[in-house]
This record gives structure tokens, sequence and C-alpha cells, in this order.
């Protein structure tokens, strides 16, 4: 029984990496795409902070904060980033 939980574990684990590292790429290409889209900058930088690229993910918040410096989501993000 320990066995099958611990394998049953890390097949969870690698499929919440994959899924970040899926966000990452998708997100990552969009913002290339789209430079000037604050949302897409920020959904950019909320993957990449989950993919544990933490000064990427600042960077994506700062430019989507230069277009929308009133941008909530990304006050709150670069406030976590910055922990």
């Amino acid at each position: 029984m320990v066995l099958f939980l611990a394998g049953f574990i890390l097949e969870k684990q690698k499929e919440i990496k994959d899924t970040r590292e899926k966000n990452y790429l998708y997100w990552t290409s969009l913002a290339e795409q789209y430079p000037n889209e604050p949302d897409i900058l920020f959904n950019a930088g909320k993957s990449a902070y989950e993919y544990g690229k933490k000064g990427e993910a600042f960077e994506f918040i700062k430019k989507s904060l230069q277009i929308d410096p009133l941008f909530e989501k990304a006050l709150n993000l670069k406030q976590e980033i910055g922990k």
C-alpha cells in the first residue's frame, strides 16, 4: 500500500510539473507575439513563477505594469515574487 501511494504521489508531481511547463511555454510564446498586452504578460509571468523561473516572471510582470501601472493582479504577483 505504501509503495502504491508513493508511486501515485510521484506520478501526480510529474503531471503537475508537465502542466506547469506546458503553461509556461504557451504563455511565453504568446508574450513574444503580443508584447504589449498586459494580460498576456501577466499570464506569462504567472506561469514562469509557477515553473520556478522567478527572474523571468518578474520581468514579465514589470513589462505588464509598464503598460498598465494599476493592474491589480500584476501588482499582487509582483509583491509575491518579491518575497
